[in-house]
């Protein structure tokens, strides 16, 4: 290992020269609990459609015009 890397190890950082890391978050945005349901429906939907279960036959079908993974990249957006 080299010395200038093994002195990067040793030496302690200044808290405050570290850069923000508070996650950014768009003003007046808030999480929408029924849209988070509808997400976790589709990728539940799309777990069943991958397994080999009598549960593939029922959720291999599109939910009215769009499928379970079109639906979540869909839901996704907002």
């Amino acid at each position: 290992m080299s010395q200038a890397l093994a002195a990067s190890f040793s030496t302690q950082q200044n808290p405050d020269s570290l850069p923000n890391t508070t996650p950014l978050k768009a003003r007046g945005s808030q999480r929408r609990p029924e849209l988070d349901a509808l997400r976790g429906l589709m990728l539940t939907l799309m777990t069943l459609a991958h397994l080999p279960t009598q549960a593939q036959v029922i959720t291999n079908q599109q939910l009215g015009f769009v499928s379970e993974a079109e639906g979540f990249v869909f839901l996704s957006a907002f």
